[in-house]
C-alpha cells in the first residue's frame, strides 16, 4: 500500500452505499410527486441538506421541500425517534436561507424513512414541525 493511502473500511462503504440508494429512492419519489430537485447534500446555514426540491404551486409561485432521508436496510429502524428537535430546527434555518436564493413562496421541511429490503424500498414521509 503506497504511504499517506488507505484501505477503505468495508462497513463505511455499505453504510455509504445504503444511504446512497435511500436518497435516490426518496428522489425518485419525489419526483413521481411533481417535485424537481433543486439540489443535494447541500451545506447551508452550517448543516446538510440531504435533498431541496421545489414544484411549482398556482401560476407563478414556487415551492420548497428540504428532506432530511434516514436509511435503514433490512429490519425497520425508528429514525423518527432519533431525529431530534434541534436537527429540525437546523433544516429550518437552512429553509430560511434557500427560500430566499430560489425565491419560493411556501416551504416545507420533512424526514423520508426508508426500509431497504429484498422486497424493495419502503418509504415514509414525516413533516418536521416549525420552528
Amino acid at each position: 500500500m503506497a504511504k499517506g493511502s488507505r484501505a477503505a473500511d468495508p462497513k463505511k462503504l455499505v453504510a455509504l452505499q445504503t444511504g446512497e440508494r435511500g436518497e435516490a429512492s426518496a428522489l425518485r419519489w419525489a419526483q413521481e410527486q411533481g417535485w424537481r430537485l433543486y439540489g443535494q447534500r447541500l451545506r447551508v446555514a452550517g448543516t446538510e441538506v440531504d435533498l431541496a426540491l421545489l414544484r411549482s404551486i398556482g401560476d407563478n409561485d414556487l415551492e420548497l421541500l428540504l428532506l432530511e432521508i434516514k436509511t435503514s436496510s433490512g429490519k425497520p429502524v425508528d429514525h423518527a425517534r432519533r431525529w431530534s428537535r434541534a436537527q429540525q430546527a437546523r433544516l429550518w434555518q437552512a429553509a430560511e436561507v434557500l427560500v430566499d436564493q430560489c425565491r419560493a413562496s411556501r416551504v416545507q421541511v420533512g424526514l423520508v424513512l426508508v426500509t431497504l429490503d429484498a422486497a424493495g424500498d419502503h418509504l415514509q414521509w414525516l413533516r418536521a414541525e416549525m420552528y
